[in-house]
């Protein structure tokens, strides 16, 4: 996500589509108490997602069910990055745009999703992300530095956050529920970093911090 750096985009609005959680207080007031019903679903640290300002909440990804797991527990409204193949078909395209979601290329350098994350992030607002660019239930992948870079480049925190047990759900019968948990780890503050060079030789190093912390709140399992 470091290769160019992106510059202003028509109207103001960084590109972000207006149907972009649009309806993801709706969904959280239905749909949140019906997740909650049917799964075990145990949130840590919240706290610990600053109350105001921007700020990137970075987590692992089990299953397609982590998207409406992170927005019910998050305690603020959060627009995700997430990759292409989820939305298949117009129904769900229309579905996961209006919960908050806006589609990547991880293929390539992705200018589009790259100008939307930072008008979200302009806006002062939670951008949810995952580092490993795909599923990998069980296992904690080799992260990508676009959170990190985002970060660096606009100075909002990062918020490590585990999320565990979401890859059994299927599973889960009431009233036997599978065990759901979301832990969200103290924020990492940076500093805005101007110079490209140094912007991207710092993601690197964040990107580990970044990893590390996650897999320190996946150990407490």
């Amino acid at each position: 996500m470091a290769e160019a750096e992106p510059g202003p985009s028509p109207g103001g609005r960084g590109g972000l589509p207006r149907a972009v959680g649009r309806l993801q207080g709706f969904a959280d007031l239905l749909g949140g108490w019906a997740l909650r019903w049917w799964l075990d679903l145990r949130v840590e640290g919240a706290e610990h997602v600053p109350a105001r300002g921007a700020a990137i909440v970075a987590m692992n990804h089990e299953s397609a069910l982590d998207i409406p797991v992170a927005a019910v527990a998050c305690p603020r409204r959060i627009t995700f990055m997430a990759k292409r193949e989820l939305f298949r078909g117009p129904f769900t395209s229309w579905a996961l745009e209006r919960l908050g979601g806006f589609r990547v290329e991880r293929e390539r350098y992705d200018l589009r999703a790259v100008r939307i994350a930072l008008e979200v992030l302009r806006r002062g607002e939670v951008l949810g992300m995952y580092p490993e660019g795909t599923r990998a239930p069980g296992e904690l992948l080799p992260f990508l530095p676009g959170s990190a870079w985002l970060a660096l480049r606009t100075g909002a925190p990062l918020v490590p956050t585990a999320i565990l047990g979401t890859e059994r759900a299927a599973d889960a019968t009431r009233p036997r529920r599978v065990r759901v948990q979301v832990r969200f780890g103290e924020p990492i503050r940076v500093a805005p970093v101007r110079e490209p060079g140094e912007r991207r030789r710092r993601a690197e190093a964040l990107t580990r911090e970044l990893r590390a912390r996650i897999e320190g709140l996946l150990a407490r399992a």
